[in-house]
């Protein structure tokens, strides 16, 4: 399996948050994406998940479009997004429930 990310570009308005993004994730890689608060971040996972669509460009999971319902795609959050008061298990378990 590999993930390619083919010259992405995202605007929000005017502000233009990812210009010519280009990556490839092969079989058995990681893929780490860090940087400060508000630098785009969640954007391009949320395009890499395919949940938002690219102002230009195109995500490729084994060199067909990413789709969400056809391929399983996860990330982790910034910041802690568990429910303080349930048990890991009953965490884990809401994930699973929707």
């Amino acid at each position: 399996m590999s993930v390619v990310s083919v010259d992405i570009s995202h605007r929000y308005g005017e502000l233009r948050v990812h210009q010519g993004v280009k990556f490839e994730v092969r079989a058995n890689e990681f893929l780490c994406i860090a940087g400060p608060s508000g630098c785009g971040k969640t954007t391009l996972l949320d395009i890499l998940a395919g949940m938002l669509k690219p102002s230009e460009g195109e995500v490729r999971i084994d060199g067909s479009a990413a789709d969400p319902k056809r391929h399983q795609i996860s990330f982790v959050f910034q910041e802690p997004s568990t429910l303080p008061w349930l048990t890991v298990r009953d965490n884990v378990a809401v994930g699973l429930r929707v």
